[in-house]
């Protein structure tokens, strides 16, 4: 990223953090979409969701030192695939032999309504 695209981030969440009275949850997700992110594959990205327009006083000193991180763990996320691919060597392997029934299994009991 170049230096006047950090500057743009940085005074974004600046302006959130600092200058606004209240949680825009719209800075964040303008931020996100700049970065290519889908903010909603965080669990964090509902609460901060909740909180939108709702004043910085009404926060507790807790939930307010907790917003940056949140934020930024939302603004980081992006599909790990680390899981995915231990799933996959572990079948190629042998590691992994008996793959769950993936298929749609229909009752067959009572169905003279197919009939």
């Amino acid at each position: 990223m170049e230096e006047h695209e950090k500057e743009i981030i940085n005074l974004a969440l600046d302006k959130l953090l600092n200058k606004k009275s209240y949680f825009d949850i719209c800075i964040v997700d303008k931020v996100a979409e700049t970065l290519n992110v889908n903010p909603g594959i965080n669990p964090d990205y509902r609460f901060l969701s909740t909180l939108h327009c709702i004043n910085y006083s009404d926060m507790s000193n807790d939930l307010k030192e907790k917003l940056p991180a949140m934020i930024m763990a939302v603004l980081s996320g992006r599909f790990d695939i680390s899981l995915m691919t231990k799933a996959l060597v572990a079948v190629q392997t042998g590691e992994i032999k008996d793959l769950p029934n993936t298929e749609d299994d229909y009752p067959t009991r009572n169905v003279s309504y197919l009939r």
